[in-house]
C-alpha cells in the first residue's frame, strides 16, 4: 500500500489547493488563499522507494491521482471554494476562454477548447466520489481512532476492506468520466492529470509493520493520505 503526498512546488503556479473539511488520518488539502511558501514544512529524505512524480509521473496510477483530484475539488460549502474550485479547473483545462456560450461560436474553436459544461461535470464527478466514500471515510477514522497505536489483524483487515471499496467507488466514477465530457474536455483533463499534476505528487512506500509494530515510525509529508 502507498501513501500519497501532494508535493507543493513554489515555482509550480498552477498548483492550487482548497480549504480542508477532512478528517485525521486522511488527505487534507491546504488553504488556497494562503501564501504557498506558508504551507511548506521542512521534510525529512524521502524514503526508500519513494516515487517522485517530478521524475516518475507515469508511475503515479491513474487512481491515485484522480482521488487526490477529486477530494481537493469536493466538498465546497461556500461561493468562494466554488468559485476556487471552478476557477482551478478551468485553468487546468487551459480553457481561461472557455465556451460559455452554449456553441454560438465557430465549430472549428468549438471543437479546440474545453466547456463550462465539462467544468461542472468534474465537478460534479467529484462530489459524486466524495459523496459515496464519505462514510468509508468516517468508518476508518474512527476504528483508527479506537484501536491506534496497535490494531490486530483483523483491524487492519477491516481498514484493508474499506479501501478497496473506496477503490471501486473510484473506479466507477473515473471510469464515467468519459461519458460526462467532450471528447476535448477528457482530452485536456487526461493531458493535465499526466503531465502537470502527477509530476507534483510523491508515492512514499508504507512501513512494513503495522503502527506501534518493529521499524515502525510515523510517516512526515505536507499532505498525508
Amino acid at each position: 500500500m502507498l501513501k500519497v503526498a501532494l508535493t507543493l512546488l513554489v515555482f509550480a503556479v498552477f498548483v492550487f489547493s482548497f480549504s480542508h473539511y477532512g478528517h485525521s488520518n486522511e488527505y487534507q488539502p491546504a488553504a488556497l488563499n494562503k501564501p504557498l511558501a506558508r504551507q511548506l514544512v521542512q521534510q525529512p529524505e524521502d524514503p526508500l522507494g519513494t516515487v517522485k512524480g517530478a521524475e516518475n509521473p507515469a508511475l503515479i496510477p491513474d487512481q491515485i491521482a484522480y482521488s487526490l483530484l477529486f477530494r481537493l475539488l469536493s466538498d465546497r460549502r461556500t461561493d468562494p471554494d466554488g468559485k476556487q474550485a471552478r476557477a482551478y479547473i478551468r485553468q487546468a483545462l487551459g480553457c481561461q476562454e472557455c465556451d460559455q456560450n452554449g456553441g454560438k461560436i465557430s465549430q472549428q474553436t468549438h471543437n479546440s477548447v474545453a466547456t463550462e459544461a465539462d467544468i461542472e461535470a468534474i465537478l460534479a464527478a467529484a462530489d459524486e466520489f466524495q459523496r459515496q466514500v464519505q462514510s468509508l471515510d468516517q468508518q476508518a477514522k474512527l476504528t483508527k481512532d479506537c484501536h491506534w497505536p496497535l490494531p490486530s489483524k483483523n483491524v487492519m483487515g477491516e481498514l484493508s476492506n474499506m479501501q478497496r471499496q473506496k477503490e471501486q467507488i473510484l473506479a466507477s466514477v473515473t471510469n464515467d468520466l468519459p461519458r460526462r465530457l467532450s471528447e476535448t474536455g477528457n482530452s485536456k483533463l487526461l493531458k493535465f492529470i499526466n503531465e502537470r499534476f502527477k509530476r507534483n505528487m510523491k508515492l512514499i512506500p508504507s512501513p512494513v509493520s503495522p503502527p506501534g509494530g518493529p521499524g515502525w515510525r510515523p510517516q512526515q509529508t505536507n499532505h498525508s493520505h
